[in-house]
C-alpha cells in the first residue's frame, strides 16, 4: 500500500525542490542552497564505510563464514555512529565559532539542525547498508 506513495513522494519533492527558490529572494535562497549543501554533506560522510560493507561482506558470506559478516557488518555500523558523532561535533565547533565572529551566511540554529539531520540520516541507512551487502533486501 505504501510502496505505490513512493512516486508520488518523490514528485512532490522533486516540485518543491524547484519551486522553492523561486520563492524566496536571491539571499534567502543562497542560503538555503548552504544550509542544503551541510545536510548533504552529513549524509555521505561515513568515511566509505558503505562501500567497505559491500567489499567484506559478500565474500565473508560466500565463504560460508556468517558469523564473521555479522561481525563486519555491527564494526561498520558502530564506525558509521562514532563517525557521525565525532563530524557533528566538529561541525558544532566550526558553525557556532563563525557565527560567534559573526562570519555565518545563515542561521546558527538551521546550520546545526542541518547537520545533524544529515548525519542522523547517514547513521540511520547504516542497516540498509549491511543488508544490502548480505542480499537480504527483504529486511
Amino acid at each position: 500500500m505504501f510502496g505505490s506513495l513512493i512516486p508520488v513522494v518523490i514528485l512532490h519533492n522533486a516540485l518543491v525542490g524547484m519551486l522553492l527558490p523561486t520563492l524566496m529572494a536571491p539571499r534567502a535562497c543562497g542560503e538555503y542552497s548552504l544550509v542544503v549543501a551541510l545536510f548533504q554533506y552529513g549524509l555521505i560522510f561515513d568515511l566509505g564505510a558503505s562501500q567497505l560493507a559491500d567489499r567484506w561482506i559478500p565474500p565473508l558470506l560466500a565463504k560460508g563464514r556468517p558469523e564473521e559478516a555479522e561481525a563486519v557488518g555491527q564494526r561498520l555500523l558502530w564506525l558509521r555512529f562514532y563517525v557521525g558523532a565525532a563530524a557533528y561535533a566538529v561541525a558544532a565547533l566550526v558553525l557556532v565559532a563563525m557565527a560567534a565572529f559573526e562570519k555565518l551566511p545563515f542561521g546558527l540554529t538551521a546550520g546545526l539542525l542541518s547537520v545533524l539531520d544529515g548525519i542522523l540520516y547517514m547513521v540511520s541507512m547504516g542497516p540498509l547498508c549491511v543488508w544490502r551487502a548480505c542480499s537480504a533486501r527483504r529486511n
